[in-house]
């Protein structure tokens, strides 16, 4: 039979043009059918640096959350790279700090998740931070249940994760958005006294956490 895709549709199951346009274009080309192409994430080769150091993120922290300075080709290259989880413990990418002018990349599409949320199983307390790097010095100094909101702002997502805890510690010097989301739902304290961790010393930061 001579003619479109259309008409050879409509003569089989005897319809109108139009009708079987309209189912065709419902089956093939709905976006829910339309299947995108996944990129794969690249493993990174991810070396202890320096500045890490400076954060006091020993070597060991640094290993076993996958943190480094990156050196091969890559978009990261150049930049200390942070490997990040969704919540359900997916390797979902990379975040790169550039240690020149402390500046975050987030590769296009990023959505950011709580970093280190996948970590933390039946707590009802958490630590908020800003920086991944300060989660991660906290982590070193034996808390475990430590995560980052990867910026200042928290995206509605990660709001509705926080949610489900009944205690939040806020480390943040500009709480007051997110402490007035959400302290209808959880008990949530922010301190004021609040700086750059790494003008901290261990001393203060422990007092910090711990009063």
């Amino acid at each position: 039979m001579k003619g479109s895709v259309i008409n050879f549709t409509a003569h089989v199951k005897n319809i109108g043009v139009r009708e079987a346009a309209s189912e065709l274009k419902a089956q093939f080309l709905s976006e829910n059918k339309i299947v995108k192409p996944q990129r794969d994430i690249p493993t990174l080769t991810l070396l202890y640096d320096r500045y890490l150091e400076e954060r006091f993120i020993d070597l060991k922290i640094a290993n076993q959350f996958e943190v480094g300075l990156v050196k091969e080709r890559s978009i990261m290259s150049g930049r200390i790279a942070v490997k990040v989880h969704d919540h359900d413990g997916n390797h979902i990418g990379y975040i790169g700090f550039k240690k020149e002018d402390g500046s975050w990349f987030f590769p296009k599409g990023f959505k950011r998740p709580l970093y280190n949320l996948h970590n933390i199983k039946d707590s009802k307390f958490v630590i908020v931070t800003v920086d991944p790097f300060d989660a991660l010095r906290l982590i070193s100094l034996g808390f475990d249940h430590v995560i980052s909101l990867l910026a200042q702002s928290m995206t509605a997502e990660q709001e509705e994760q926080l949610k489900k805890f009944t205690y939040i510690l806020l480390l943040h010097k500009e709480s007051e958005n997110i402490v007035h989301r959400l302290s209808p739902f959880s008990f949530i304290k922010a301190p004021s006294c609040v700086t750059k961790f790494k003008d901290l010393s261990d001393e203060q930061l422990l007092q910090l956490v711990t009063k």
